[in-house]
């Protein structure tokens, strides 16, 4: 379950309470040991399972110690992580997530993998406590802190999928017969044959998610969620797919409660169809190759990661005539097309546009075959972005219609309208501190304006490392965020740069929040997200 998280301190040490002292109504026979099975905490009824948090008011806060399964998927889509743990074997009621809040446990320094036998120690809660997915979250019940204790046992595990049928996770938790309850948290395989009966797209479902039918039996559909664990196009009403498979978590929508089969990606579809183009950003300011000419007077060589929803075909996703830029017109061009690491969902783009960095621009892709089906091939799809790869001062500069508007507000010209992100972008900097959920980090001149956080990131940033980061740019609370962080690359270590350096009597400077209008003060906004020290 994907939640608001909240910004707190670190917290170095917890004191855990023993679960044994808590017991649900009953006899004090039936008592909560400390360390228990996945079946214990999923497995509602009081007399088999006497730990489910439901077994308590509130139904959240007992104790974990050693809670042992197979990770069989993972959350790690920004900015809150997670991933779900199966019992060898499967079966109903062995399934459950351990939620890591926003910290993710599939990158470095974690590097966790399916696969992984695994033990977790936290706290039980259900997430929301009505109608909701039981979780394993840390001791303090704190997103904000990373005091889940995971410890890996072996790799290379095999993984169990539950086969269940659409009448078993009929979307409908009223329906007589349901068992979304029973394979919560666990890996389920759809058999087909099957169809897409509908979809988001024509009301009423969860963005990104529709409803599949089995052709033999059209009255049971189960719902299929392609957002929160992926990022999924979806296939059109009619389509036939061959099985499905994915996580079971209960959840809301549009004021229905129901069960869902999450997609991990879109390899968890099968049958022929068509991928498609979910993301596109920069990676690299130039570029050399076979296709590169004389650069352009005010272009830019850009190298842009396309991202697709399944394995393309190389062939057809390595033609650049299958690739189009929105400035092609003005002269903008394909100059060469290459699947990342010869195979796989990405292709990096060289490209020369008349765009300078900063400004936006349009690839479109068509034509795509998948890996599976090369024959199926995608319609015209478009992402757009922010061209180039930027320093921290360029992201940070602000808006100048914001000034200028009737109610001052310095703000990043990349962000979006109010509160919301702005389109996808990539900024470099050098890793210079971490508070809470907020990474940091500036440029390596140390100039006013070099500084920026980042709101839960793919992977720890270490102070003195310099990162490639793509995502998008949200005011919040004031502060300009980097947020939604799709793509993080170590570039090695150089070292932090110089703090800025100030005495008490430059205090008011730093603390100054007042909107500057014309930009000719320095005040705290200067300094935002900047190192800095005192020389006093």
């Amino acid at each position: 379950m994907r939640r608001m998280l909240l910004l707190a301190l670190i917290i170095c040490a917890v004191s855990v309470a023993h679960a044994k002292d808590k017991y649900p109504p009953g006899p004090p026979y039936r008592s909560c040991p400390d360390t228990l099975t996945i079946f214990d905490v999923q497995q509602t009824d009081t007399l088999l399972a006497p730990c489910h948090p439901r077994n308590f008011s509130p139904a959240s806060g007992d104790t974990v110690l050693g809670v042992q399964g197979i990770i069989v998927g993972f959350d790690t889509k920004p900015s809150a992580y997670g991933f779900y743990i199966q019992r060898n074997g499967g079966g109903a009621y062995n399934g459950v997530q351990a939620f890591t809040g926003a910290f993710n446990w599939n990158a470095f320094p974690y590097n966790l993998v399916l696969g992984d036998l695994v033990a977790v120690y936290g706290t039980t809660q259900e997430s929301p406590t009505i109608n909701g997915t039981t979780e394993i979250e840390g001791p303090d019940v704190n997103q904000a802190t990373n005091d889940i204790i995971v410890r890996k046992i072996s790799s290379g595990n095999p993984l169990t999928y539950n086969v269940v049928n659409t009448h078993k996770l009929n979307w409908d938790p009223s329906t007589v017969g349901g068992e979304g309850e029973r394979w919560e948290g666990s890996l389920v395989r759809l058999r087909g044959p099957l169809r897409v009966a509908r979809s988001s797209t024509t009301g009423g479902l969860p963005l990104n998610s529709f409803l599949a039918a089995q052709v033999a039996s059209p009255s049971d559909s189960v719902l299929i969620d392609g957002n929160t664990l992926t990022t999924l196009a979806l296939p059109p009403a009619g389509t036939a797919l061959d099985s499905i498979q994915g996580i079971v978590n209960q959840g809301t929508s549009n004021s229905f409660n129901s069960y869902r089969v999450q997609l991990r990606n879109e390899d968890d579809l099968f049958g022929s169809f068509p991928t498609s183009l979910t993301d596109a950003y920069p990676i690299a300011d130039s570029f050399s190759g076979p296709h590169q000419g004389p650069r352009a007077f005010g272009a830019s060589n850009t190298t842009v990661r396309l991202v697709f929803a399944r394995r393309v075909d190389v062939t057809t996703a390595q033609n650049e005539g299958n690739y189009s830029l929105g400035s092609g017109l003005n002269g903008s061009t394909i100059d060469l097309a290459t699947v990342e690491g010869g195979g796989g969902r990405a292709v990096l783009l060289d490209i020369t546009s008349v765009r300078t960095d900063g400004e936006i621009e349009t690839v479109t892709a068509s034509g795509i075959g998948s890996e599976s089906c090369p024959a199926c091939l995608t319609s015209s799809q478009s992402r757009t972005f922010i061209n180039g790869v930027l320093d921290v001062k360029q992201a940070q500069a602000p808006d100048g219609d914001s000034l200028a508007a009737p109610t001052c507000s310095d703000r990043s010209r990349f962000a979006g309208v109010g509160s919301n992100p702005g389109l996808r972008l990539t900024v470099r900097g050098i890793g210079v501190g971490q508070f809470g959920l907020l990474h940091y980090i500036e440029d390596a001149n140390g100039a006013q304006r070099s500084g920026i956080s980042i709101f839960g990131p793919s992977s720890p940033i270490s102070v003195g490392e310099q990162y490639l980061i793509a995502g998008q740019i949200q005011e919040f609370g004031g502060e300009t965020e980097i947020v939604n962080n799709v793509y993080l690359q170590s570039q090695g270590v150089v070292g932090p740069p110089s703090p800025a350096l100030f005495t008490y009597k430059q205090v008011p400077t730093v603390t100054n929040s007042t909107c500057d209008a014309s930009q000719n003060l320095v005040n705290g906004e200067d300094f935002e997200g900047m190192l800095f020290a005192s020389r006093d």
